[in-house]
């Protein structure tokens, strides 16, 4: 195994500690999670055979029980898994403002020649990994290590200054760091530790926070104690003597560390004109599906430290533009091969976009297109939004808000900065409030029913807004794509929102324009049917729809089509093939679901076998009771 693999993760035991409450604040809609009660840190000492996941414990009770919300993040477990991927961005402890926790896993990327690389930012991950795996300790001390040493090195690392770099892995000398470690953790002498024993037995804790700051002022402070000590309310003596003995070695080496960090200032501090020759001319080249891009302004600073001409510059404004991959090939040739071009894939959870850091350190950017998509969900999701809005123009104000910022004239694969989202996400919010006051209280009700009045409420009145459109359970029932098995209630939240933000992009015609630009209908599942620059992917997919389905329906389908493009000769074309597309898909599927009172024994003898299976998922669909009542429940109920 490679050292950089070797380091690249926390122990084991650490490994499960790394769960703040401003990640699931972040992550989730609006309202939905709550400040954590300290009652549910994770034990300072690990207990032998303790394998709870305490990052799953934080997230469950940062989450308002009550609110039935929860339901679209499908579980705990998966919300808290796609949290860990959220939070795991270069820097990320600063954006979130936290330094309580230590640093998550290196991520390793490569060049186009397959060479490694990593942020310098990791270059302390990967210190802190090294002195947790190398230095002698027993396991039950490695959660507060893991916390001690990873708080320390934070405070170690430069402020948000200057530009990005990166370190090349071969450069790094791990065997002589290891050295170093190794001689940081011997400093202290068997009689210093004994008597440090000797101390927490017996001397108060005043007098024992005096001794860590005298030993190390900088990697002790009282927050860390009052935290660690009064928190856990350790009162065994032997348990007391133990912490402190670990906690006087992790000290001594702390100091040792630092040593390390200020040895080698091109691995671990930033723009230090002095290590200009030992620090790669890199630029990030994100990758995304088919497309490969860069900043410009990161490209335009690599020049400058090449040819030694001009001035770096930054970004004036909230947005970020970039430069297709190919024309750079063709434009940059005299500087092609001086520039180490970084492969950098762009990430996403289920929910939401990872964030990336802009061409300055202190700035963190999605790409535009997914900035809208994720302040369209928050907003859908989370303040009811349409619950009271009367029609569509009531919302007018809100969506002229979107079009300042979600522009067609935007360059394609732009970047905006999550401040900038952030902060017009709040301002929509509270305009969207003034429209609906409050929300409905769902406190006490049962999940499902939750679910359904919840989305029905939405449903009902988006069909009044614009009552044009397919039936709604349809629909959703279109974009998951289900026949024969019922959707889990994560799977309805989905589909809703993806029928919601649909007939926005149907109405709206600059934000669809905007998604066209930036290729979001190349992602987005059902934007594909809205953009009027897509008419002929859209065609193909009813060719393929009507292909595929019962021939039975076929004859009728191209009637039907036919009589709605008649109809539409005064609506914007892609609205109509957008509603074309979706009403042959309805009737390839047998048309209307209709749902029968309970203990009918009507039957039409006149449909076919697969007429009656679709009919069957509606009922499915729209109670989905069998996922969480006993067998007993009435339908009619839900």
């Amino acid at each position: 195994m490679e050292k950089i693999e070797q380091y690249q993760c926390p122990t084991v035991s650490c490994g499960n500690y790394d769960i703040h409450f401003s990640h699931v604040k972040e992550y989730v809609v609006s309202n939905l999670a709550v400040e954590m009660p300290p009652t549910c840190q994770a034990p300072l000492v690990s207990i032998p055979g303790d394998v709870a996941d305490y990052g799953v414990k934080f997230a469950e009770t940062s989450i308002n029980p009550t609110d039935g919300r929860f339901r679209m993040y499908d579980s705990i477990e998966e919300l808290t898994a796609n949290i860990r991927k959220f939070k795991n961005f270069p820097e990320a402890h600063r954006y979130f403002e936290e330094q309580s926790f230590a640093f998550d896993p290196v991520t390793i990327y490569t060049n186009l020649e397959g060479e490694e690389y990593i942020n310098k930012s990791d270059m302390y991950a990967l210190l802190q990994n090294m002195t947790l795996r190398i230095s002698p300790r027993e396991d039950k001390f490695q959660p507060m290590s893991h916390i001690f040493i990873g708080r320390y090195l934070k405070k170690l690392h430069q402020k948000s200054n200057g530009f990005l770099e990166f370190v090349k892995v071969a450069d790094i000398d791990f065997e002589q760091i290891e050295k170093e470690i190794q001689e940081a953790h011997s400093t202290a002498t068997n009689k210093e530790i004994q008597g440090m024993v000797n101390m927490a037995k017996s001397a108060s804790k005043k007098t024992l926070n005096a001794e860590m700051k005298r030993l190390n002022a900088e990697g002790w402070n009282n927050r860390d104690f009052k935290v660690e000590f009064e928190v856990w309310r350790i009162t065994d003596t032997n348990i007391v003597a133990d912490v402190f003995r670990q906690t006087f070695l992790d000290l001594k080496a702390m100091i040792g560390l630092k040593k390390i960090v200020e040895k080698r200032t091109h691995l671990f501090k930033w723009n230090i004109a002095a290590n200009a020759s030992k620090v790669p001319i890199a630029v990030r080249l994100f990758e995304d599906g088919e497309l490969s891009y860069v900043m410009k302004t990161e490209l335009d600073n690599a020049i400058v430290r090449y040819t030694k001409k001009g001035k770096v510059t930054e970004e004036v404004g909230p947005i970020i533009s970039t430069i297709d991959f190919k024309d750079i090939e063709e434009n940059y040739k005299e500087i092609f091969d001086k520039i180490q071009f970084i492969r950098y894939p762009i990430a996403r959870t289920k929910h939401k976009p990872v964030y990336v850091q802009g061409p300055n350190r202190r700035d963190f950017c999605v790409l535009i297109v997914d900035g809208f998509f994720d302040v369209m969900a928050s907003t859908i999701m989370g303040p009811f939004i349409f619950h009271k809005a009367e029609n569509w123009n009531k919302l007018g104000p809100f969506f002229t808000e979107l079009d300042k910022v979600f522009k067609a004239e935007c360059p394609p694969q732009s970047f905006i900065k999550v401040s900038y989202i952030n902060d017009l996400r709040a301002e929509t919010e509270a305009f969207l409030k003034t429209i609906d006051p409050g929300r409905p209280s769902f406190e006490g009700v049962r999940p499902m029913d939750y679910d359904l009045t919840r989305l029905g409420e939405t449903l009902r009145i988006d069909k009044t807004i614009h009552p044009n459109l397919p039936n709604p359970d349809q629909l959703v029932q279109f974009l998951v794509g289900r026949k024969t098995d019922p959707m889990t209630p994560n799977e309805l939240y989905d589909g809703f929102e993806q029928c919601f933000i649909t007939r926005i992009l149907v109405q709206e015609k600059n934000l669809r324009n905007f998604v066209h630009v930036q290729q979001g209908c190349r992602r987005y599942l059902m934007s594909k049917r809205v953009c009027e620059d897509c008419e002929a992917m859209i065609a193909s997919l009813v060719t393929d729809i009507t292909n595929r389905e019962e021939e039975v329906f076929e004859s009728g389908i191209r009637e039907q089509v036919s009589e709605i493009l008649e109809r539409s000769v005064d609506q914007d074309r892609s609205m109509a093939l957008w509603t074309a597309a979706l009403e042959w898909r309805v009737v390839a599927m047998g048309g209307k679901v209709t749902i029968k009172e309970e203990g009918s024994q009507e039957e039409d003898d006149d449909k076919t076998n697969f007429e009656k299976e679709v009919e069957r998922q509606g009922v499915l669909l729209t109670q989905i009771a069998c996922l969480d009542y006993e067998e007993d429940s009435n339908p009619e109920e839900s």
